[in-house]
């Protein structure tokens, strides 16, 4: 009887979380999957790169090199790994990520349910303990906010930290019930591998003893050994961190998507902070709309108004409602303290991603109250169990209830998990959500972009990139330094034919960042199809004023003023600058022989055809054409050698 009552409701959680998110088998890498699997150098090395994995930033495996794209760094190594195991044993395969997905939050849905069965054991009335553990599980993985934890397979790290939180949880409770050391092991190893999963894992330092401050009574010699158990893997975590990943506090990044409050005054960085405190409890209560983007400007810069002195009252009583309870009850063990403790443990496990202690890089994000969501499922089960009552005719009120707020959630769920298909239907769906967003509209124009080069009919890939160009300028009207933007923008616009305004949004990236490599790249990509050969001078001549050190645009303006200029000097003047830049370049020594050449200079023509065939024994034009320069010097039997050999390789 006792196993059939274990059996029965992790039986319910398990085959409840595989119909949720069954739909999610089909769908394809979406979002930052590309960061830590498809395109991450470590992952795809599968096991050979779990080492490198755990001694570097969470993002050098994507960019091949550290960033510090966001205050603090990311050290997440935990989930990659598990990626790369993937990747060596199944390749890329997105149905078995999204299985693995499922099966974990099927596992953290019944481990809730088994923390919160012990923590009501002899501290909560028998309904409370009958139906309360049980209704916080379904609660939580029926929840609709954690469709992006779960069918964004990257979101593994968020369920890693919490499943592994909730088993130190488990272990600390198992050891002030029966004080055995391997409790405290276990304990101590399954907090260290929840802050390997993810930062905010941290916050289970402060839950741990406040769980058993609310639910246990524990000597204090057990309190220091469970609280040494829980520092010393955090010190030796905060350890390795620093060293891999710096320390927590970095400079704030200078770029919007990265520092949403980049343009906010101080109060309305705060303010907005609030308001998104609030908007968290909106989604709690209402998980709709839902969406992937809530970066600039989504959510608008807030001043100090009524709706944020209202959400600033709501959160400041509930801080003292919590510390009340704590300290002025702190063993009871009343129905009360379960309100009492989910307030505090939603407080403390919201604060680390609330952008208080430090920048997220984005206003807020559903998968930012993963761990947070624990209390409102906890005191909902609370109010179901209590409010409706358990005995007589009411009793099923409580599964009524359920059913009703379950039903609502399965439907909004399953229908959420559609937009997580891939890229183009994830982009597409909520930049209509999030209409205000620089990202939301960036990501929608360039996946769109990124389809239309893959259709052949020209009407419907003209309507495809014409739609691309209105998402991407809108992303700019909204963020006009918006450099992704502008760079896509211009793919777009030379896709469409007009190269013109492709090169004036390349320009708009280059006066920002002349740096910028890949709009170098780009840049150069549209000139050497230019047809305008003056308007192709004009560009490279001002992207030389940006950086002179361009090998391709010194050697593109030695090509035109040669080849369709006919300025020999002007030609030559570029052609040796590119080879300056780069000494290994065949053609810069084979058009500077013909420049020469040309020039009536048969001496130094031949020297830099010798040099050209330094570089390129193999190339018939090359011999035929210091054959022609040696017949112009007077040597007729050198000549004669070398349009033997041209002719031999041709």
């Amino acid at each position: 009887m006792i196993r059939q009552r274990q059996i029965i409701p992790a039986a319910i959680i398990f085959i409840f979380t595989f119909i949720l998110y069954a739909n999610t088998q089909s769908h394809k890498y979406a979002l930052d999957d590309s960061i830590v699997i498809t395109e991450n150098q470590f992952t795809k090395e599968g096991i050979k790169g779990i080492g490198k994995i755990f001694t570097t930033e969470s993002f050098t495996g994507f960019f091949k090199t550290r960033k510090n794209l966001v205050q603090g760094g990311r050290y997440r190594p935990l989930s990659i790994a598990t990626f790369a195991l993937e990747n060596q044993f199944f390749r890329e395969k997105p149905s078995v990520s999204h299985l693995i997905n499922i099966l974990l939050y099927a596992i953290t849905g019944i481990l809730l349910w088994s923390v919160m069965k012990i923590i009501t054991e002899g501290n909560a009335s028998k309904g409370i303990q009958q139906f309360l553990p049980l209704f916080a599980a379904l609660l939580f993985i029926f929840h609709p906010v954690h469709t992006e934890v779960v069918a964004n397979i990257k979101g593994r790290d968020e369920i890693l930290a919490l499943l592994f939180s909730l088993i130190t949880l488990y272990f600390a409770l198992r050891y002030a019930e029966r004080t055995k050391i391997r409790s405290l092991i276990f304990c101590s190893l399954s907090f260290f591998l929840a802050l390997l999963s993810k930062e905010n894992a941290v916050t289970f330092l402060v839950v741990v003893p406040l769980t058993l401050i609310y639910f246990r009574r524990i000597e204090k010699k057990k309190t220091v050994l469970l609280i040494i158990s829980l520092i010393v893997p955090l010190a030796i975590w905060l350890v390795i961190r620093t060293r891999v990943a710096g320390g927590l506090q970095m400079p704030e990044s200078a770029e919007l998507m990265n520092n949403p409050f980049l343009y906010a005054t101080t109060r309305q960085k705060y303010a907005t902070i609030v308001y998104t405190l609030g908007y968290y409890i909106k989604l709690l209560f209402f998980p709709h709309p839902l969406t992937f983007d809530y970066y600039p400007y989504h959510i608008g810069l807030q001043n100090l108004n009524l709706t944020v002195i209202t959400i600033l009252t709501v959160y400041l009583i509930m801080i003292v409602f919590a510390l009340t309870k704590l300290t002025g009850n702190i063993f009871s063990k009343s129905p009360g303290t379960i309100p009492a403790f989910s307030v505090l443990y939603f407080l403390i496990t919201l604060f680390p991603v609330s952008n208080i202690p430090f920048t997220m890089g984005t206003f807020m994000n559903e998968r930012f109250i993963y761990f947070s969501s624990l209390a409102f499922c906890i005191l909902g089960a609370w109010a179901l169990t209590v409010l409706p009552g358990t005995t007589g005719y009411v009793k099923n009120l409580n599964w009524a209830l359920l059913t009703v707020i379950l039903l609502l959630y399965a439907y909004m769920t399953i229908d959420r998990n559609k937009a997580w298909k891939d890229n183009y239907t994830l982009f597409t769906t909520d930049v209509k959500t999030s209409a205000n967003s620089a990202k939301s509209n960036c990501s929608a124009g360039g996946i769109i972009y990124e389809t239309a080069l893959k259709v052949t009919d020209k009407e419907k890939k003209s309507e495809m990139l014409s739609r691309a160009s209105m998402y991407l300028m809108k992303a700019l009207k909204i963020y006009p330094r918006y450099a992704d933007a502008w760079r896509l923008l211009g793919n777009v616009s030379y896709e469409s034919g007009n190269p013109d305004i492709a090169m004036r949004c390349y320009f708009r990236i280059l006066e920002m960042n002349p740096g910028d490599r890949i709009t170098w790249q780009n840049a150069e990509g549209v000139l050497g199809k230019y047809e305008n050969n003056d308007q192709k001078i004009s560009y490279c001549t001002k992207l030389l004023q940006i950086d002179s050190s361009s090998y391709a645009i010194n050697y593109m303006l030695g090509n035109v003023y040669g080849k369709y200029k006919n300025d020999l000097k002007g030609a030559i003047k570029y052609l040796k600058k590119a080879y300056t830049i780069n000494q290994k370049s065949f053609e810069a020594c084979k058009d500077l022989g013909v420049a020469y050449g040309l020039s009536g200079n048969y001496v130094l023509s031949a020297e830099w055809f010798n040099r050209a065939l330094n570089l390129n024994p193999g190339d018939a034009d090359t011999y035929t054409n210091l054959g022609i320069t040696w017949f112009r010097l007077g040597d007729v039997k050198k000549a004669q050698e070398y349009f033997r050999k041209g002719k031999e390789l041709k």
